[in-house]
């Protein structure tokens, strides 16, 4: 598995002009409540108190994520005793020995997607360890990022759960993630009863364009979270796959059942193909995205973003795409 740090820091060298003068990065604070959580149990009355003032506010949000709505010494160090705490916190320590590389990759991602023309409010932003299935959650104003889900895919813990879940827990797949929680909770897909299959994947098309633009060095590959084989035999079955869509009359249905077996996490997209990776409807709306910028003036994220812009019914005809 990389090193965080390292993968950070090339990532972060992106920023850098052609005059070789380094650019400042004011880094946005992320509370380790992952760390501070788990040594609550060894503070003295004082310390306590003086934690649960300044980290008043992610220590709410994130007890009522995890279902306590107490806030209060009692709670917080059962919660630090607990089964979760132990199982994660170590290995999330090791891995993230500290936060400030995660940190200034934040800051980029915010500057980055502030200059692409995207408004996203002012948030807290926490670093924790949870059972749930969900890696980042909001709640109030507070981003919760749950780093037991990116220890790397030889993590002990994963080995159990299949490969295709296995291959998005790396520090790499990290800033995609955020980028992606970010932009989704500020700009989510709008669902109407006339919604079609086209709509929805080209929207997961657009987020997927915003994760290249943002993510430093951004590449298509960690975007879609695949790996180079499997990217590969997208680029070599496109074609296929598109004449599967259109054939099976699924471009146009508003099926969302339809929707999710294109887009959510899964071994393949047997819908369309028994050999393809899962979400492929999300690789697709990627393809007709890149067309229609190719013929189209308008590249604005916060347009691609838009109902309007996905909901178009002439979109297919002018993004002139045919697989």
């Amino acid at each position: 598995m990389k090193n965080l740090f390292v993968i950070l820091t090339i990532a972060a060298s992106a920023l850098l002009p052609t005059a070789c003068k380094q650019v400042t990065v004011t880094p946005t604070p992320i509370t380790p409540l992952y760390s501070t959580l788990d040594d609550f149990k060894s503070m003295d009355s004082i310390a306590r108190d003086s934690v649960m003032k300044a980290d008043a506010a992610q220590i709410k949000a994130f007890m009522q994520v995890v279902g306590c709505d107490s806030v209060t010494d009692s709670a917080l160090v059962a919660w630090s005793r607990s089964r979760v705490v132990e199982a994660f916190t170590p290995e999330v320590r090791k891995v993230y020995p500290t936060l400030g590389s995660l940190e200034t990759m934040l800051s980029i991602i915010l500057d980055n997607a502030k200059n692409q023309g995207l408004e996203l409010p002012r948030r807290n932003y926490a670093a924790v360890v949870w059972g749930l299935q969900k890696s980042i959650v909001f709640n109030d104003s507070t981003m919760m990022i749950a780093l037991n889900h990116y220890l790397g895919n030889d993590y002990e813990g994963y080995q159990g759960w299949p490969e295709y879940l296995r291959m998005g827990k790396t520090p790499e797949r990290l800033p995609y993630d955020i980028v992606e929680a970010l932009i989704a909770s500020q700009y989510p897909y709008q669902q109407t009863d006339s919604s079609t299959v086209l709509s929805r994947i080209v929207y997961e098309g657009a987020l997927t364009l915003a994760k290249i633009r943002i993510v430093p060095e951004g590449s298509l590959q960690h975007a879609l979270g695949y790996d180079n084989a499997q990217l590969q035999w997208l680029d070599d079955h496109q074609s296929e796959l598109w004449q599967n869509m259109v054939g099976k009359k699924l471009v146009y249905s508003t099926s969302e059942d339809t929707m999710h077996k294109l887009i959510d996490p899964a071994p393949s997209t047997s819908l369309l193909s028994p050999y393809s990776p899962g979400r492929v409807g999300r690789y697709l709306g990627y393809c007709i995205i890149v067309s229609y910028l190719q013929s189209n003036t308008i590249d604005k994220l916060p347009t691609l973003l838009s109902p309007e812009f996905y909901n178009n019914p002439r979109l297919l005809i002018e993004s002139a795409y045919g697989g």
